[in-house]
């Protein structure tokens, strides 16, 4: 996956959120949260929402990177990295505000849920672009010699799992080599090479 491609998501997914996070406070639970949380005011402007914006595209842009750095394959990976992230840090740091400040139970749950709601919908639209990813750096890469016969060469770096794959992509090539693995000291990667 390219830069361009993660940026890319990760705007999609601060631009789902902000959505979704308006129909949360707006239509949804808007009486409940304005009742409860009366500075909240009905009218929202433009620093507002630059602000929100700002905040979601910070958001998504470090969830990508837990994702990413997690190793999910997939964007259910992906999701439950987004639950973990919002069970440890965004449900958690509200709850500091019931212990400590008296916010009431209810505005946790609107918050916490929004926060949920906005989380997983993130995780699933970068997990479902860096899921894309995977599947295409799976496919091995064809190349011709100057005698004309055609060669399978493995991509330079292959997750352990996904060895394996490539294995079977060589021989639905007609590729006839023996292949040994590899595995750097001390890491979780490793390379095939024809012998």
């Amino acid at each position: 996956m390219t830069k361009r491609g993660l940026a890319a998501s990760i705007f999609v997914a601060a631009l789902a959120a902000f959505i979704a996070s308006s129909i949360w406070y707006g239509a949804i639970f808007g009486g409940i949260w304005r009742q409860l949380a009366p500075s909240a005011s009905g009218s929202v402007g433009p620093p507002e929402i630059v602000a929100q914006f700002t905040r979601n595209l910070i958001v998504a842009a470090v969830l990508a990177r837990l994702i990413v750095l997690s190793g999910a394959a997939d964007w259910l990976g992906a999701v439950r990295v987004g639950l973990w992230c919002w069970l440890g840090f965004q449900a958690m740091a509200i709850a500091g505000s019931v212990i400590h400040e008296g916010y009431p139970l209810t505005l946790y749950a609107v918050h916490t849920g929004d926060a949920l709601v906005t989380t997983v919908l993130m995780s699933f639209v970068i997990g479902f672009v860096v899921a894309q990813r995977r599947i295409t750096d799976r496919k091995p890469i064809l190349a011709r010699k100057r005698i004309g016969s055609v060669l399978a060469f493995p991509l330079p770096f292959h997750h352990r799992r996904l060895v394996c794959g490539d294995h079977v992509g060589h021989a639905a090539a007609g590729v006839s080599r023996t292949w040994m693995r590899t595995r750097p000291r001390g890491g979780d990667f490793c390379t095939s090479h024809a012998r």
